[in-house]
Formats: C-alpha cells, structure tokens, sequence
C-alpha cells in the first residue's frame, strides 16, 4: 500500500525569545525520522531532541511534536525530509 502526503510545506519556522523545549511539527509526517531540526542554521543532532507522535491517522501523523533535550531560542526550523 503507498500513502501520498498531500503537497505541503515541509518547513515549520519558529522564533521563541525565552528558552523553549516544544515545538509542533506542522505537517504530517509518517515516522520521527521524517524530519530534521535546525537552530540558527546549523543541524541539529538527532541525540539533542525527539520526535513525539501523536496519533495515527491513515497512515499519518498529523500531531507531532519535536522535544529539545535542553531549551533554545533563535530561529528553529523543522524541515520534513520525505517529499510530498
């Protein structure tokens, strides 16, 4: 069975200005590793955050969340890695 993920943006900005840890993905995704996290640019090591799932909706997670192990601020962007 192949699932299509609807043509979306894959990139979910944020800018906290005080240390935060939680951030909505924004788009469906099928598996935590479907993204990847950047702070100011710079990737970052999928040891410094994870992915919580929400629940599954033919065959998609609509609910994710990333988790920062330590809180951040700047500019955050979650980018999906499997294309639409």
């Amino acid at each position: 069975m192949s699932l299509t993920i609807d043509d979306a943006e894959r990139r979910t900005r944020y800018t906290p200005s005080v240390s935060t840890t939680t951030f909505a993905v924004g788009f469906p995704i099928v598996a935590a590793a479907d993204v990847t996290v950047w702070d100011d640019g710079v990737l970052v090591a999928s040891s410094a955050y994870s992915v919580t799932l929400g629940a599954l909706v033919e065959g998609f997670y609509s609910a994710a969340s990333v988790v920062m192990v330590t809180g951040v601020t700047g500019t955050i962007d979650i980018i999906g890695k499997r294309s639409p």
